[in-house]
């Protein structure tokens, strides 16, 4: 099986990205990661799949579910790479406990500056941890 991804970044990020690991190719200007499975058998399995699967999550992906279909990330960071259902639902628990513990801190915690950022949050996440939970 053959995955073949164009990836958005700039010249200067391509050289970290290879050092992590990711299979950059450039064709006609564009940048593309790639990676490959080799099957076991010829018929496709649904552990072949989910084989593969787990191997594109080492590498560090995330998706995002929105209007235009899904966008995906990938990572530059050599360790932290998390899934987004576990970042998401880490990052739920810990706004309900502040608003059920002590609800001051809330305010505390996030100033006017991060207000917006805490609507975006609240707003588009728990959809997004529904699709990632059930997909």
């Amino acid at each position: 099986m053959i995955m073949k991804c164009k990836i958005c970044c700039s010249a200067a990020d391509l050289p970290s990205l290879l050092a992590l690991g990711y299979n950059i190719i450039t064709e006609e200007d564009n940048h593309f990661w790639t990676e490959t499975y080799a099957l076991p058998t010829y018929t496709v399995s649904r552990d072949a799949y989910y084989q593969f699967s787990t191997i594109l999550r080492t590498k560090g992906i995330w998706c995002y579910i929105g209007n235009e279909g899904y966008t995906l990330y990938i990572s530059n960071h050599p360790t932290s790479r998390y899934s987004s259902e576990m970042i998401i639902y880490n990052s739920m628990f810990f706004l309900g406990s502040i608003t059920r513990c002590p609800p001051y801190m809330f305010d505390r915690i996030f100033s006017d500056k991060e207000q917006w950022l805490m609507s975006e949050f609240l707003t588009t996440q728990p959809k997004q941890f529904l699709y990632l939970a059930t997909a």
